[in-house]
């Protein structure tokens, strides 16, 4: 939208009201187009999406209070649906023990079945999946209590 005036002024006999107002309106339409939730992920690139996808999980570990359990084992998937990105976030403690390349591919098994069109089976492989590593680290001990509610939380 700041370039329209430009050529304007320069080619054409038109008002500086004119010309504003031109301005203005592709400014409104250039906005709108470019916030559509269809173009929107087309639009931004994917190392911006990802880095968002990524602030907006740990943000919600915390927000959730994952962090709070008493062994620091927890653990949260964010799926950003917009944005075509998966985040796995673990707490410190298992963390340390789950090498990052297998967060990564829970993560990766959530997009293929996403794109697949079942993503709420990519979510339930995931899940299992990650108890499955909760449960080689940290296996069950008898006085064990869940602490996090264990839901899908939509924001």
């Amino acid at each position: 939208a700041l370039l329209i005036p430009w050529p304007l002024h320069l080619a054409t006999d038109l008002s500086t009201t004119t010309i504003l107002l031109i301005q203005g309106a592709g400014f409104i339409v250039a906005a709108s187009l470019l916030t559509h939730p269809r173009l929107r992920p087309k639009i931004v690139p994917a190392s911006l999406a990802s880095d968002a996808a990524r602030k907006a999980a740990q943000a919600q570990f915390f927000a959730h209070g994952v962090h709070l359990t008493s062994e620091r084992t927890g653990v949260l998937i964010y799926v950003a649906l917009a944005e075509h990105c998966v985040e796995v976030v673990a707490d410190d403690v298992i963390d340390a023990k789950v090498d990052e390349t297998q967060w990564k591919a829970i993560a990766d098994e959530i997009v293929t079945a996403a794109r697949a069109d079942h993503l709420a089976d990519g979510l339930v492989a995931a899940i299992r999946r990650a108890g499955a590593l909760l449960k080689e680290h940290f296996p069950r001990r008898p006085d064990d209590k869940n602490e996090l509610p264990n839901r899908v939380v939509e924001i």
